[in-house]
């Protein structure tokens, strides 16, 4: 034999979708065994040897290594579109409305907090539904929406509604999911955002990824995180979130139903949850967390802490308020000296009204232990440390 190859090429995806479609009695294309053309051609019994044990016993082996190395490469793609999601930047210092768009049900309201993103409101609107054919493009607050008095008046019900809860609330950004009628809903938003009493202002919305958010609303840690918030606003508090702090809202989704990748559910679970948690590990490491919005599910991931302890943080940080200073973690129950020092590093501390700390290294990943030496180098080069606090 000189060479072995599975016919027609063309990636892991490609792969993949031929094994599901073999297992699904789909037609599909088969691996070519090719022979040197030097080789006596077989006869007899190693001619029906070849043919009906070697030739389908190497092909069947060939597709399982194409197969596994398919797969393989899915997981690194998945890997790879998930670590911008969990890197994008965090929008800090803010409260934040999710909007979670629908149709006849009305869109689900929900406003998370600065600094802890704990949920303080939560509503449904329900504007007309644009006519049908009409498409989802042109017309203002109150244009084409609908022509009867009802349709005008319920616009302008779900105007005020989001106007309320903008400006009573302090929100400073609203997050609209991309799924089904998002461009309505968007039309919505722009218009409450013009009827605030900022008149807009800095006042801006942004359109986020709502793959994932209906499963995480309906799941057992939802109902432990978001017990006191109705099953049908719980979407809009993980589209908020996912807008405030990606990395910390996004760990929580299962990996198949985050919508970036392809075949996730033809993966072993295993291996993909591996991979998974090892580019958390790694956007933890690049970037740290912001201890007093993290959520358990994050916090758990940081080297030293656990499932336990991660929980006993998050409640601390609830009850007694947002956490001032990395000394201040030595004062949740759990976290011993040994501790202290394997996590320091990995958490930031950061205030949510933007006020100065009384440590700007704690905002760093800088470690405490480091800390003398690092305002000496700071000294040697001129740098005080109101410049830090910028």
């Amino acid at each position: 034999l000189r060479s072995y190859s599975a016919r027609p090429g063309g990636g892991h995806r490609l792969c993949l979708a031929l094994a599901e479609g073999a297992r699904d009695s789909l037609p599909t294309t088969h691996s070519q065994v090719r022979t040197h053309r030097l080789l006596v051609p077989c006869t007899g019994a190693a001619a029906e040897a070849w043919s009906r044990l070697l030739k389908p016993s190497l092909a069947r082996e060939v597709q399982r290594r194409a197969l596994e190395a398919a797969r393989s490469e899915a997981i690194e793609c998945f890997a790879a579109n998930l670590s911008p999601l969990l890197l994008a930047p965090p929008l800090r210092g803010t409260a934040v409305l999710g909007v979670d768009p629908g149709f006849a049900h009305g869109h689900k309201l929900a406003v998370v907090s600065a600094g802890t993103a704990s949920v303080t409101a939560h509503a449904t609107v329900k504007p007309p539904l644009p006519p049908r054919g009409s498409g989802s493009s042109g017309g203002g607050a109150g244009g084409s929406r609908g022509s009867s008095v009802h349709d005008g008046a319920a616009w302008g019900e779900a105007v005020r509604v989001i106007a309320e809860l903008c400006d009573s609330h302090g929100v400073g950004a609203v997050a609209v999911g991309d799924g089904q009628n998002s461009r309505e809903a968007q039309r919505l938003v722009a218009a409450a955002i013009a009827a605030t009493r900022r008149g807009g202002g800095r006042l801006r919305y942004a359109v986020v990824r709502e793959n994932g958010a209906s499963i995480y609303s309906a799941s057992d840690l939802a109902a432990a995180e978001l017990g006191e918030v109705p099953l049908q606003h719980r979407a809009a508090v993980s589209i908020a979130r996912r807008l405030a702090d990606p990395l910390s809202e996004f760990v929580k989704i299962e990996p198949a139903a985050l919508g970036v990748g392809m075949y996730q559910r033809d993966l072993p679970a295993k291996e993909l949850g591996a991979r998974l948690d090892a580019a958390v590990e790694d956007a933890v490491a690049a970037v740290g967390v912001e201890v007093n919005g993290a959520s358990p599910s994050l916090l758990q991931r940081v080297a030293g802490l656990n499932r336990k302890t991660a929980s006993a943080l998050r409640a601390h940080i609830d009850t007694a308020g947002e956490l001032s200073s990395r000394e201040s973690l030595r004062q949740v129950p759990g976290i011993g000296p040994k501790t202290y020092v394997n996590i320091a590093g990995f958490l930031r501390i950061t205030a949510s009204d933007g006020a100065p700390l009384a440590e700007p290294l704690d905002a760093t990943r800088v470690h405490p232990e480091a800390y003398a030496e690092a305002r000496a180098l700071f000294a040697a080069a001129g740098i005080g440390s109101g410049a830090l606090c910028q």
